[in-house]
């Protein structure tokens, strides 16, 4: 399961230096220990403290995860109760893996963003929106029309000296087997193994779509709060300020309790957005059928 989960992340890494990261992964029978206080993070199901060597997170059904950080490596030890997977517990796992990698992301100086992107190669496009909120189908549509794209749901951004930057960090999409209703070029998804007991989406590689699509790295000039209008419709777009941008953007990740490390993420948060167009787009279903909606929305951000 974890190794299935860290498969997703298929593209080599080449923006900065290397470190190791071991993870030890065990199913443990009866697991019985104090959960996390939630000092340093509290998501929906799992808590996380910090410790004097690093790191302990816990989940609401027994799961432990500990982590022990030196300057130059990390050691996670993850235990999880048997049976977990046959108890429809996996989403858990994946939560302690997400820490794993978020976490050394953030040491690396890099903001974990849950968004999608789009570049032409001069413009790129930060797509925001909740969970199932139309992204992935939104950077097909642009990817149709001519641009390449980053990923649709995990990307990293961090400041250098030329402003903000955006790196994808997996071309695996998730994609709901429905869109072939407005891209016939896909074909029928419906055949590939569903990965989740919760979503219809599958998931296949961003070049067996489109071979000649995926980007690897853009500068931002916009930044989209994406809505979906089931039904009818065209594509609406209004401008954003500053402040509606950061706040978009505050949505799409997570960011910790701990004083500092909030403070870094904000202030390159709040830079990425001082830089770049803010549009808040609402997309009726209806707009993807015809390609020439997609077109006159990008002829807008020229």
């Amino acid at each position: 399961m974890v190794a299935a989960n860290l498969a997703l992340y298929d593209l080599a890494w080449t923006h900065g230096p290397k470190k190791p990261v071991e993870l030890d992964c065990e199913f443990s029978a009866g697991i019985a220990e104090a959960a996390a206080r939630g000092d340093y993070l509290e998501a929906a199901r799992m808590r996380v403290d910090r410790t004097p060597t690093g790191m302990r997170a816990t989940t609401d059904h027994g799961a432990v995860l500990e982590g022990m950080f030196t300057e130059d490596s990390e050691h996670w030890r993850m235990r999880v109760p048997d049976g977990s997977a046959e108890r429809g517990l996996a989403f858990e796992i994946e939560d302690l893996l997400s820490l794993v990698l978020t976490t050394g992301w953030r040491r690396a100086g890099w903001v974990p963003l849950h968004a999608a992107a789009v570049t032409d190669g001069v413009r790129g496009i930060l797509v925001c929106a909740a969970s199932g909120g139309g992204k992935t189908t939104f950077m097909l549509a642009l990817v149709r029309a001519g641009w390449k794209a980053l990923g649709d749901d995990k990307l990293l951004l961090r400041s250098d000296g030329a402003g903000s930057f955006i790196v994808g960090i997996k071309h695996m999409l998730n994609v709901d087997p429905s869109v072939d209703a407005w891209f016939p070029e896909i074909g029928d998804l419906r055949g590939l193994p569903e990965y989740s007991a919760w979503t219809p989406k599958r998931r296949i590689g961003l070049s067996s779509l489109w071979p000649d699509s995926p980007a690897f790295a853009m500068r931002p000039t916009t930044v989209i709060s994406l809505e979906r209008r089931p039904g009818p419709g065209a594509m609406s777009a209004e401008e954003m300020d500053p402040a509606a941008t950061i706040g978009t953007m505050l949505r799409q990740t997570v960011i910790p309790r701990d004083p500092d490390e909030a403070r870094w993420i904000t202030r390159e948060l709040a830079a990425c957005a001082r830089g770049t167009r803010g549009i808040r787009l609402v997309v009726g279903d209806q707009a993807y059928v015809d390609p020439s909606s997609i077109d006159a929305f990008a002829r807008q951000l020229s």
